[in-house]
């Protein structure tokens, strides 16, 4: 064999690779495209539940749960794993409150799928309730009547506040406080009292009343009394004790 004909042996040899490489890649596309268009649908669906719908339906229950709350809600929904791949609901999404869950705080809503998947989820949420309330201008000692000086309103988180608070300056104006409080708390109720109009051992002016007649006397007071109370009162006369009810201008009034 000569050099020329070795040469195109050679040739005819490459050609006939390459026209088998295209025919198995050729065959190699054909069944890449019978794979993904001939299988049903179900075994090669990409389509997931989408999360922003599961945390919508949250959010909108929530907020119709706390409609009734005073003040403003603030929510904040965790977000879900973004691993998390859910079967598309065929029907409605329906938001529950699992058992033992509360309204407010660190709490979980759940939502589920009313569909054929029938799919549960929880969702985590922070719920805050925002309201405009009296709070303490600086630290007030015990003992204290209430001024506008001592206060101020200011919006707080309520949702721990298991006593009751103030949304009215006129609700703590002239009260006494029970107890010292620091700068920037909320006043409650509980920390308030009606300041004494009248104290154990005082002399008062005793107001015996009836139908036609009033008499006045001096008298000793038994007790601490704030205005609206009943209160014991010794009679410095007679040294009769009698039971009245204070007035506001610490006069105490038995009614005969």
């Amino acid at each position: 064999m000569n050099m020329h004909s070795h040469t195109e042996s050679r040739h005819h040899h490459w050609d006939g690779a390459r026209s088998a490489r295209r025919c198995v890649i050729a065959t190699q596309i054909a069944l890449a495209v019978t794979f993904t268009f001939g299988l049903p649908a179900a075994a090669h669906a990409t389509a997931t539940q989408s999360h922003a719908a599961i945390l919508e339906t949250a959010r909108a229950f929530l907020q119709q749960q706390l409609k009734a709350n005073p003040g403003r809600s603030e929510i904040r929904l965790g977000q879900l794993d973004r691993r998390l791949r859910l079967v598309p609901c065929d029907g409605a999404l329906r938001a529950f409150l699992p058992a033992g869950a509360a309204v407010t705080g660190n709490t979980s809503v759940g939502v589920q799928c009313t569909g054929s998947a029938a799919w549960k989820i929880r969702v985590q949420a922070q719920i805050a309730i925002v309201d405009r309330v009296v709070i303490s201008r600086g630290f007030i000692p015990r003992g204290t009547v209430l001024t506008r000086e001592h206060l101020t309103l200011a919006e707080r988180e309520i949702n721990a506040v298991s006593q009751g608070y103030i949304k009215d300056m006129d609700g703590a104006l002239g009260k006494q406080l029970k107890y010292p409080i620091r700068e920037g708390l909320i006043v409650t109720p509980g920390m308030l009292e009606r300041p004494a109009l009248v104290k154990r051992g005082d002399e008062v002016t005793i107001l015996s009343r009836g139908n036609t007649f009033e008499v006045r006397m001096k008298g000793n007071a038994l007790a601490n009394g704030a205005e609206g109370d009943r209160i014991r009162v010794r009679n410095l006369n007679s040294s009769r004790i009698i039971e009245g009810t204070v007035r506001a201008d610490g006069t105490v009034v038995v009614q005969m």
